[in-house]
């Protein structure tokens, strides 16, 4: 599970890139932080800034067509 949890950071970067999520400070920080932490606290984490994401139009495109619903489902449990 970790090796496809870890298989998962690059397109959820790609999404924050899109969504412009990256800019904001701390956010790539800390998503790697967590992956290299644990596996679960990366699911969450992603969750919720899918979550977050939605409120912008950005955000929609990203999820919609940056491939977030794809990264996260692959690092299911």
């Amino acid at each position: 599970m970790v090796i496809g949890v870890l298989g998962a950071v690059l397109p959820l970067l790609r999404m924050l890139n899109i969504a412009k999520v990256a800019r904001i400070s701390g956010a790539v920080k800390g998503l790697i932080s967590v992956a290299r932490a644990d596996a679960r606290a990366l699911s969450r984490t992603a969750l919720r800034l899918m979550v977050g994401m939605v409120e912008t139009n950005e955000g929609k495109t990203a999820i919609l067509d940056g491939g977030a619903v794809e990264a996260v489902v692959a690092m299911g449990p």
